[in-house]
């Protein structure tokens, strides 16, 4: 893995994908979900050939072989998330949550971890969603607010170790992807997406074993 000291600050990347109109509110992507029939058009990794934070989760997609399309289960996934973590003094990580129509799905998760001598080791899991769980996802993420906000927001000036995050939002009809630094001026439509990235972090926690360590990192 290439050296990511140079960024200063932290990168989550996040895939979101579901098939309800933009109408809907949260409880309603599960009132009535459409399963993904295709891969989106222009994905943010389709053409990974220009500069900015956002592409450094394509590198981290490359390191453990993860698609650059977040559905992976193509007809069945109502709802696809995924968080890349790149951390400033640790690895980058990444997070990916798929929704079926049954209000339940799967919650996978790539990073490294020290092996017993310390040596680095992949860490590739994946385990059950509850609905309970599908459910709190669903109503942490305002996908309107979401859709509404701009790609890239206003720059106010740099931050010390902080957290930066790239989104990526899709339906069976639209995608936009969205570069969100720590030193962005914050905009309230996006809150949701903070609140989710927390929520699951806390999921992941709770389903890892204990050689997961500190996760996304210190």
């Amino acid at each position: 893995m290439r050296s990511i000291s140079g960024w200063g600050a932290a990168a989550i990347v996040v895939v979101l994908l579901n098939g309800v109109g933009p109408s809907l509110a949260h409880s309603d992507v599960l009132a009535d979900p459409k399963p993904i029939s295709a891969r989106p058009a222009n994905l943010l990794c389709s053409h990974h050939d220009e500069t900015g934070v956002q592409f450094l989760a394509c590198d981290a997609y490359k390191e453990y072989h993860e698609s650059v399309s977040p559905i992976t289960h193509i007809g069945k996934t109502t709802l696809a998330i995924r968080y890349t973590f790149v951390p400033s003094f640790s690895t980058w990580s990444v997070v990916r949550a798929e929704l079926d129509g049954s209000a339940a799905g799967w919650l996978t998760v790539k990073t490294e971890v020290n092996g017993k001598h310390g040596e680095a080791q992949q860490y590739v899991k994946t385990y059950p969603l509850t609905p309970a769980e599908a459910a709190q996802i669903v109503q942490t993420l305002d996908m309107e607010a979401a859709f509404s906000s701009a790609s890239v927001n206003t720059r106010k000036g740099g931050c010390i170790d902080g957290t930066d995050m790239v989104v990526e939002l899709a339906n069976a009809t639209r995608y936009k992807w969205f570069s969100l630094a720590c030193g962005d001026e914050p905009d309230p439509r996006q809150e949701s997406l903070n609140k989710l990235a927390t929520v699951l972090i806390s999921m992941v926690t709770a389903h890892a074993d204990k050689s997961l360590g500190e996760f996304p990192g210190p």
